[in-house]
This record gives C-alpha cells, structure tokens and sequence, in this order.
C-alpha cells in the first residue's frame, strides 16, 4: 500500500517522492514499526537524519537530535513544482522541517548558512546548533600533479586525451548538473566528460552525445584512479543547500576545478585562487581555458586548492 501510494502521487509530479511522503506513509509498512520500537530499545536519543521520520520518533521516551543536511524547503522548491499537488506537498516539508528543527534537542548543520537559515525561518535556538562542517579524508585521496597525471593517462593508453569528470549520485540537483554536462560535451567533442557515480542511472546508455562516459557506481580504487587520470574536474550546480562534498575530493586529488558559485558555497573559496568561480554560460570557455593552460598556472591553482582543504576540511 505504501509503495501504491507513493507512486501514484509521484507520477504527478515526475520525480521520485520517497522523503517527501514519509511523514504520512510511514505507518503503512507494519514491518518499520516493529524494527523501530526494538531499535529505540535502551536507546539514548534518535537520531532524524532529514526531517521526514521526524513524526515517527515523536512520543517514544527518547530526545530527538535533527541531522540537517540541507535546508530541505529550499532543496524541495526545484522538486516540487507549481502545481496543486507540488504546493501541498512543499507546505507539508516546510511544516515537518519547522517542527523537526524547532523540537530537536540538538540539530546538526554542515553549513552555516543553512544554520542561519533555520534560526531565522523557525525560530530555532542557535544554542541548540552544532556546525558540522563536512569534510574528506586527504590521507585517502592522493595528491596527483600534472606530471603524474600525464603519467596515469600513458600507462592508461589515454596518452593526450583531454577527460573532464563530474561525481554525483542520483540526487536530482546532480541529475540537472548531468544534462548540462551534456550541453559541454556537445560544444568541446574533442575532450571525454566522464560521469561517475549513481547519477548515470537518471539516463539510458545512449543519451548525451558520444563523447560522455557514463561509468555508474565504482568502489573507491576506481573513484581515486579517476581522481588521478581526469584533467579538470566540474561542478555545475544550479540547486542545493550545504556543502558539496565532492568539491573537497577534487581539490584534494589536485584536479583543476570549475564551480558555479552554487556548487562552491560555504567553503570559502577565491576565483583564481582555489578554483574557478563561473556562471553557467562560462563554462565551455572556462573548460578550454584549464585544459590549455601550462603546468604552472593549473599546479598554482590545485596546490591551494589542496592547502584550504588541508587547513579547513580534513
């Protein structure tokens, strides 16, 4: 029943819908009752991790501690659209956040913007708050220069192939950051875009011009070797809140990174310094720019970029 559900009203908007709807279905499956009250057994708090089993942590004994990672009204506005059905439904996040973050005994916030955003749209105490901020691990992700990426791409037969990446699972701003990854690929046909990550699942084999690779889910020898071989790492995110966690593996791996300015928020990066900053429409330029660029001018760029994550996010 729940799933029946589910989709029937998913089917209206045209994109899955299973946070969203939780706080009214998640009754419906007796088998989650039953694992969640033997879970909270002896339990010292439980954790919402989002806000939308907010409602099924209510009432059991236990304090509630909100793991925000995003500031999901915002988030849900792309989603969610202008219709009847899309306007309930948005109302109905915006009232299960306010009530999660309002009653938490602590909530978790990995950006201070979103932080400052449920003070001021909630009222929540900002003695409750604790930052969060994410982070990578850089004794995981090795720092690869441009010497040594010619030198993986050789042993790799991609000896003077250009190769762009984007990372992303298939979380619907990375979906929309896909299709412009698309848009790049069809204006430079001479560089290989490839997508890795569970995002390649929003598409059939054959979508995007031929010049993207689309590699799917890989553990995480291959995402590290993929660190070392691309040539520029993007980032061209229109939506979202939060940190992007995959900006801090690119600056880690020392991959020249392009941004849009949504993609780089909260970490405190300069244009010119770190990465580059762009608007949507400079990114093909951009793209070329990087790749023609010599050693010095993309090693100045990646070496800092390494620096702030080293001093700010390890």
């Amino acid at each position: 029943e729940h799933e029946e559900r589910e989709s029937r009203i998913a089917r209206k908007i045209g994109q899955p819908l299973t946070d969203v709807l939780m706080p009214n279905l998640w009754r419906l499956p007796p088998a989650y009752e039953e694992a969640l009250t033997a879970r909270l057994n002896g339990a010292d708090a439980a954790v919402a991790s989002h806000p939308y089993l907010y409602p099924a942590l209510t009432g059991r004994g236990v304090p509630i501690w909100y793991e925000a990672h995003n500031l999901e009204w915002k988030l849900k506005q792309g989603v969610l659209g202008e219709s009847d059905t899309g306007r309930r439904l948005l109302a109905a996040v915006r009232a299960v956040e306010s009530e999660c973050a309002r009653s938490a005994e602590v909530v978790i916030c990995s950006a201070a913007a979103d932080a400052a955003a449920l003070v001021s749209m909630y009222g929540v105490d900002p003695a409750r708050i604790i930052d969060a901020p994410n982070g990578t691990d850089c004794s995981r992700i090795a720092f690869a220069d441009a010497a040594m990426r010619e030198s993986v791409k050789t042993r790799m037969g991609l000896a003077g192939q250009n190769i762009a990446l984007f990372l992303g699972s298939g979380h619907w701003p990375n979906i929309a950051a896909a299709r412009r990854i698309f848009e790049f690929a069809s204006a430079l046909p001479e560089t290989a875009f490839a997508v890795v990550g569970s995002v390649c699942y929003a598409f059939a084999p054959a979508d995007g011009p031929p010049n993207v690779l689309l590699l799917g889910e890989v553990d995480e020898v291959t995402r590290n070797l993929a660190l070392e071989f691309c040539d520029v790492a993007l980032n061209p995110m229109e939506h979202g809140s939060g940190t992007n966690l995959k900006m801090l593996d690119f600056f880690a791996a020392g991959i020249p990174v392009i941004s849009t300015p949504t993609g780089a928020r909260g970490l405190g990066v300069e244009d010119g310094r770190h990465c580059r900053v762009v608007e949507m429409d400079g990114f093909v330029p951009a793209i070329a720019a990087l790749l023609e660029a010599n050693a010095t001018v993309r090693e100045a760029l990646t070496r800092e970029a390494r620096k702030l994550v080293e001093e700010s996010f390890d």
